[in-house]
């Protein structure tokens, strides 16, 4: 299979978004999960970074 599968965790669901990761990884033998950053401002508002490029994948994002 190709890498065309991405998964980004936020804080809220990163226990389930193991749990997902696992799984996926021993059934497709790769680490379909993307690193990112959520910093939040000083108002309280917040951003998202993602760490790599998400170009042709197929993304979900755990909230």
């Amino acid at each position: 299979m190709g890498s065309n599968l991405g998964f980004i965790s936020l804080e809220s669901a990163i226990r389930s978004g193991e749990k997902i990761i696992a799984i996926l990884k021993e059934w497709r033998g790769e680490d379909c999960l993307i690193p990112c950053k959520c910093p939040r401002f000083n108002s309280g508002e917040g951003k998202g970074i993602i760490m790599d490029s998400v170009r042709d994948k197929d993304l979900y994002i755990l909230v």
